[in-house]
Order: structure tokens, then sequence, then C-alpha cells
């Protein structure tokens, strides 16, 4: 049942791929170095929404939330890094690791401590509509802090330079976001299998009780995976918005829609 179930799920995405794929080529040639630059185009997005995923995964399976806000707080910190490297004039090699880092851990480590805690165990539809209601905050608090009527524009990350692949050209800003997206795969494998964190981590959403009378730290935990998925929410925020724009009612903001889908192909959950 479990593998006809999986090939379900790949077929499902590989007609999605065909039919997305047929209407972007419809009545176009097909070339070789179209199909490069799709790949090159398509493959940071990819890195992008895996991130945001794994931060939704992330807090699913050690808090039992599904976080609807991801997108919305990725918004609001990349915004906090506009205003820190453009606003500012810091350097995006200090604002970004500064605003990933510090900022949005502090901004996680406060909603699970103020929020977020005092879901776990409560009705699906009550954790929904509180995460569904702190998408709407983080929204609101940056049409509060930032004119929308101004132009706010994050820069490439370094700069506008790259590699030529059959004639067209791989950004540096994309290729970094490709090696990133991969080294947390295989961090966070890592870290969830072969670390006593990382076990805690998966134990905590399944028995809380019992995984503390096995010496698992919960509150410690749901901290740390909330301050981890408020950090890839804002690492995805900072990459997009150079490409999608940073109005609040753009793709920045709902990146939650394509993240969730990410998430469930893989069925939202991090094994």
């Amino acid at each position: 049942m479990k593998t006809r179930s999986n090939l379900l799920v790949l077929a499902a995405t590989a007609i999605g791929v065909v039919a997305v794929s047929w209407s972007m080529w419809a009545h176009n040639p097909v070339t070789f170095t179209s199909l490069v630059d799709m790949v090159i185009f398509a493959l940071p997005l990819a890195g992008i929404y895996a991130m945001s995923a794994t931060g939704l995964v992330v807090v699913n399976t050690t808090t039992g939330i599904f976080n609807f806000a991801q997108g919305a707080i990725g918004m609001f910190l990349a915004y906090i890094d506009w205003e820190l490297a453009v606003n500012h004039g810091m350097p995006q090699a200090i604002a970004v690791p500064l605003t990933v880092l510090v900022i949005a851990p502090v901004i996680g480590i406060a909603l699970d401590r103020a929020i977020m805690r005092y879901l776990q165990g409560k009705e699906l539809v009550v954790q929904l509509l509180v995460t569904v209601g702190l998408m709407f905050a983080f929204i609101g608090l940056a049409n509060m802090i930032w004119d929308q009527n101004q132009s706010h524009t994050l820069p490439q990350l370094f700069g506008q330079g790259g590699v030529d692949i059959a004639g067209v050209t791989l950004t540096w800003a994309r290729l970094f976001t490709i090696g990133i997206a991969v080294g947390l795969a295989i961090g966070l494998r890592l870290l969830l299998f072969q670390t006593r964190l990382g076990v805690s981590m998966r134990a905590v959403v399944d028995n809380r009780g019992l995984a503390s009378l096995s010496g698992a730290r919960s509150e410690m935990v749901s901290s740390f995976s909330w301050a981890l998925g408020c950090s890839l929410a804002a690492l995805a925020g900072i990459l997009l918005a150079p490409d999608s724009g940073m109005s609040t009612s753009g793709p920045l903001a709902l990146l939650i829609i394509t993240s969730f889908a990410a998430a469930a192909v893989g069925r939202i959950r991090s094994r």
C-alpha cells in the first residue's frame, strides 16, 4: 500500500510538471538553450520553496502545528533585511546573517513562548485559525512600518555576475541558492536522525510526556524548532525578494502556498 501511494504521488508530480511545461512552451520551439534556461531558472526557485517547506515541516514535525504564517514571516524578515541593507547602508554580508541567525530566531522563540506552545494539543481548527491570524498580523505590521506606496527592492546577492552555461547565465545568487538548499537538506537530515537534539525533536510531537521522561526538554525543543523555522523563512524570503518584489500582497507574502505544495509532496514529514 505504501509503495502504491508513493507511485501515485510521483505520477501526480510528473503529470503536473508535464502540464506546466506544456503550457509554458505552447507554440514555441523547444531547443537545448530553452531547456537549459528553464532548468537554470527553476532550480533556484525550487531551492527557495524547499527552504520554506523545510521550515514548515520542521515546525510541524516537532510541535504538531502547521504554520500558515511561514510566508508572511519570511516577507517581514525580508523587509528587515531591506531596512538594514538598503535604508541604513549595512553590507549584505552583515545584514543577511544578522537577520537570519539573530533576528529571525529571536522572533521564533518569542512566538513560541508567547503563543505557540499553548496551541499544542489544541483542536486543529484552533491551531489553523491562530496561525492564519498571525499571517495577517505580520502583513499588517509590515504595512504599518513600511509605506507600501514607496518602492522597496532588495538587490541581488553577489551582484549580477555568474557562470555561463550553454549561453545562459547562472548568477552567483542563484548558484548560492542551490548550494544552500542542498546543504540544508543534508544538514537537517543529519540533525534529525544523527543527533540527540534531532531525536528529541521527533519524539516530542509523538508523546511529549514520554519524551520528557526520557530526558527530552520539550520547551527547549519547541523554541529551537520555531527559531529554525523562522530562520528558514527569513532565508527563503531574502533570496526570493529580488525576483518577486516585496509587496505585502504579492508572491513573497503568499510563499506559504507554494511551500505547502512542496511540503505536501513530501507528505509534510521529515522522513
